[in-house]
C-alpha cells in the first residue's frame, strides 16, 4: 500500500477508509449506508468479503464467507475443526452460520475515541484472505472428503520448507 494514503486521506468515517483502501488497490466494490461489499480472487476459489460498520459500538467488521456449504450431519466435526484452526490465527477467527450452512472468517477493529487507517484495514483484508486461502483445504477436506477434523487440522498445518 502506497503510504501517502495514510498522510492525505483524513475522513473520519470508517467505511471511506475502507472505500480509499479498495480503489488504491484497484479491487470493484459496492456501498450501502453501513457495508462494503467486494471480491478477491483466492488460491482456491473468489472470496466474497464486506465490512459493516456498527456504530452504535463504534466497531468495524470484516467478513469472508467461504464458498463451502457444511451439511447439518458434520457440524459437531466443523466446530471441532475450527477450534483447532482458529487457535492458529493471529487475527480473527472462523465461525459457522447455521441457518446458511456457511464458514465465515470474522474479525472486528473497536473505534472507541479513534480513526481507522488505511494500514488497518489492509492488514484485516490480508489476515482474512491468508486465513481463508490456507485453510479452505481443511475444511474442504472434512466436509467434501470425509476426514476427521484431527486429519483435517493436520493437512492444513503441513508446512514445506524450500521449494520442490
Amino acid at each position: 500500500m502506497d503510504q501517502t494514503i495514510e498522510q492525505t486521506f483524513a475522513s473520519d468515517e470508517p467505511l471511506d477508509i475502507v472505500e480509499q483502501v479498495l480503489m488504491e488497490e484497484q479491487h470493484p466494490y459496492e456501498r450501502d449506508m453501513l457495508e462494503v461489499h467486494f471480491a478477491i480472487a483466492g488460491a482456491w476459489s473468489d472470496h466474497q468479503l464486506w465490512f459493516a460498520w456498527r456504530p452504535d459500538v463504534q466497531t468495524l467488521h470484516l467478513h469472508l464467507g467461504l464458498d463451502i456449504k457444511t451439511p447439518p450431519s458434520r457440524r459437531a466435526d466443523l466446530c471441532d475443526l475450527m477450534a483447532r484452526v482458529n487457535e492458529r490465527l493471529p487475527l480473527g477467527h472462523f465461525d459457522s452460520w447455521e441457518e446458511e450452512q456457511a464458514i465465515v472468517y470474522r474479525s472486528t477493529l473497536p473505534l472507541i475515541g479513534q480513526n481507522a487507517g488505511p494500514l488497518q484495514v489492509s492488514t484485516m483484508i490480508a489476515a482474512a484472505t491468508e486465513a481463508a486461502d490456507r485453510f479452505f483445504p481443511a475444511f474442504n477436506f472434512l466436509i467434501w472428503a470425509g476426514k476427521s477434523p484431527k486429519e483435517a487440522a493436520d493437512a492444513a498445518m503441513f508446512e514445506t520448507v524450500g521449494q520442490a
